[in-house]
């Protein structure tokens, strides 16, 4: 399934309804959930056209080629559909956030990447809905699992970059899952957080819901019980939101033969809520019949 291509920013002007619609239970053997402000699973097939939310317009390419393929990136107790995205070289892919509230947000995606190269720049960026150019430094914010000319990755808030120096480089051909936490800058200071977890690390941490103050402690490297990267940008106080509503979501892959993005989730109650969690996101569903008086 090939994506459309889409002329920015004169398209995005012209939308005017916002897709907002979120689940209000998660189907047997789904993946959402009325916690969740945003899911893309990049479902493929007509079988389940709703399994998505949060948006609002399909997913186009600002530049390269973008197609959705027959394949998934699972991580063994996560939740996850069948279907993926696959980014050609030097493409960046756009999607529009919907509308929601908040100023403390939770999101996860998991990606895979292949033939790595010292120029490769992989990852996502939130730019404002008239954007001409996506580039990393000017957006309002990034997370990347590997910059431009490091080994590692990078992220920034408002022109606040961070470039991470240790840990653990991303190897083709495996798959990792990136979770990040977002507090939008106000009355207080705000931050972006990254950690990037192999499947390895995935299935040492869940058991514990993700618990941000064990990512937050935990060595850096590449082994089970441990953390590929993790990094904490700060963004001081007054600054406008970094995440919100109408905002376009950017996936980027540049200077790389390609890249598989998959399960993008945005909560605003936990990581674990973000990565799917199945121990803690899946709700049983209770038919409630109509009691006449």
């Amino acid at each position: 399934m090939k994506l459309s291509s889409y002329t920015m920013p004169c398209c995005l002007h012209l939308l005017t309804g916002l897709f907002a619609a979120v689940f209000a239970a998660v189907l047997p053997g789904g993946v959402l959930d009325a916690k969740e402000l945003v899911y893309e699973g990049f479902q493929m097939g007509e079988d389940q056209p709703d399994c998505r939310s949060g948006w609002t317009i399909p997913w186009g390419v600002f530049d390269g080629e973008a197609i959705i393929v027959d394949q998934d990136l699972q991580f063994e107790g996560l939740s996850s559909t069948h279907g993926l995205l696959q980014l050609k070289r030097d493409t960046v892919s756009v999607c529009q956030l919907g509308d929601f509230d908040g100023s403390v947000f939770y999101g996860s995606f998991r990606i895979q990447c292949d033939n790595l190269t010292n120029d490769a720049l992989i990852g996502f960026a939130i730019c404002e809905p008239d954007v001409t150019a996506v580039r990393p430094e000017t957006s309002r914010m990034s997370l990347l699992v590997k910059g431009w000319r490091t080994e590692f990755g990078a992220l920034a808030a408002l022109g606040n970059q961070k470039t991470i120096v240790e840990g653990s480089r991303v190897q083709e051909g495996e798959p990792y899952l990136v979770l990040f936490k977002v507090v939008n800058s106000g009355a207080q200071h705000g931050s972006l957080t990254m950690w990037v977890l192999s499947r390895e690390q995935v299935a040492d941490l869940r058991g514990n819901g993700f618990n941000e103050d064990q990512l937050s402690k935990i060595p850096l490297g590449d082994e089970a019980g441990q953390l590929c990267q993790r990094m904490t940008a700060e963004i001081a106080k007054e600054k406008k939101p970094i995440f919100g509503s109408g905002l376009i979501f950017c996936l980027i892959s540049r200077y790389n033969s390609g890249a598989q993005i998959d399960e993008i989730r945005v909560s605003d109650i936990s990581l674990a809520e973000a990565a799917g969690l199945k121990e803690s996101s899946i709700q049983a569903k209770q038919y409630i019949p109509y009691i006449s008086k």
